[in-house]
C-alpha cells in the first residue's frame, strides 16, 4: 500500500493519525495518507500569511515563474496522479487524466495572467462599432 505524508505549513509531513483510503467498488485500501490537526492547520495558516507578504513584494515575472513550475511539476507526474483519481473516485482512466490536466492548465493559465501589469486591460471600443 502507498504512502502519502501531507503538506502542511510549506513541507511534506506525516501525523499520528492515519487516513485508509480505499476504492469505492471493492472497499479494498490502496493508499494511505494522513489526517491533519489543529497543529498543521495553524502551521498552514501562518506559512500562507507569510507567502503572501512575500508575494506581494515579488514582481510579476517570479510569480508568473512559480506557477510555471508548478504546471510542469504536475505534468511530469500527470500518471501518477491520475492513476490516484482513477482509483480513489473509481473514474475511468480518461477522465481522471483530463482532471489532471485541467488542475495543470488552472496553473498555467494563473501564470500567463501573473505576467500582465496589475489593471492592464484591453478596451472593446476600439473593435466595437455601431450597425
Amino acid at each position: 500500500m502507498e504512502s502519502f505524508r501531507i503538506y502542511a505549513g510549506g513541507a511534506f509531513a506525516t501525523t499520528p493519525h492515519d487516513l485508509i483510503v480505499s476504492g469505492p467498488f471493492d472497499g479494498k485500501p490502496f493508499a494511505r495518507t494522513f489526517k491533519a490537526g489543529m497543529e498543521e492547520y495553524e502551521k498552514s495558516v501562518n506559512a500562507a500569511l507569510d507567502a503572501a507578504k512575500l508575494l506581494r513584494k515579488m514582481p510579476s515575472f517570479g510569480r508568473s515563474r512559480i506557477l510555471r513550475e508548478i504546471y510542469e511539476k504536475i505534468m511530469a507526474r500527470e500518471e501518477v496522479f491520475a492513476g490516484i483519481i482513477a482509483r480513489e473516485a473509481a473514474k475511468p482512466w480518461r477522465y481522471a487524466l483530463a482532471e489532471v490536466r485541467r488542475a495543470a492548465q488552472t496553473f498555467f493559465v494563473a501564470s500567463e495572467e501573473a505576467r500582465r501589469m496589475p489593471g492592464e486591460y484591453l478596451s472593446l471600443n476600439h473593435y466595437c462599432h455601431d450597425r
